[in-house]
C-alpha cells in the first residue's frame, strides 16, 4: 500500500475526460504540444534540488482518455483549421513498473497524445471512415 506521503504514492488511475486539444505547428519549430513535452522530459532528467512536485516519484497504474477533440492551426495553411477525433486510448504501467516523476509523467502524457493523432486511430481515421463507406 502506497499513500501520498510514501516515497513513490501509487496513483491507480489517471482519466482524461472531455478534452479539446489546441495543437499549433509552426514550420520548421515543430508542434507546442512537442515543446512542451520536450520541455517536461528536460525538466524530468535534470538532477533535484531540493523538493518539488514535478520531480516527486510517482507509481501510476493506468492513464485513460476516453477520447479527445483536436484543433490543429499551422503556419503552412494559415486560415485553414483541422479538426479531429483522437480516439480513447489507454496507457498501462507507465513507467514500467518504476516510479516517474510527475514532468516524466507529463512527457509520456503528451507524447502518446501527439501518437494517437496521427495513427490510424487518429489523423487518418476520418479516411478509414470514408473508404469503408465507400466499400460498402
Amino acid at each position: 500500500f502506497q499513500s501520498l506521503f510514501s516515497s513513490a504514492p501509487t496513483i491507480e488511475e489517471i482519466l482524461l475526460n472531455g478534452m479539446t486539444i489546441h495543437l499549433r505547428h509552426e514550420l520548421g519549430e515543430g508542434t507546442n504540444l512537442g515543446y512542451m513535452a520536450r520541455q517536461a522530459a528536460t525538466l524530468a532528467e535534470q538532477p533535484a534540488t531540493g523538493w518539488s512536485m514535478m520531480r516527486r516519484p510517482l507509481r501510476v497504474n493506468a492513464v485513460r482518455c476516453s477520447g479527445a477533440d483536436m484543433k490543429i492551426r499551422s503556419n503552412v495553411t494559415p486560415g485553414v483549421p483541422l479538426s479531429l477525433r483522437i480516439e480513447a486510448f489507454e496507457l498501462k504501467d507507465v513507467g514500467e513498473g518504476r516510479p516517474v516523476s510527475a514532468a516524466k509523467l507529463t512527457s509520456i502524457i503528451l507524447k502518446s497524445i501527439l501518437m494517437e493523432a496521427v495513427t490510424l486511430k487518429g489523423l487518418f481515421r476520418p479516411l478509414m471512415d470514408l473508404i469503408r463507406d465507400e466499400v460498402q
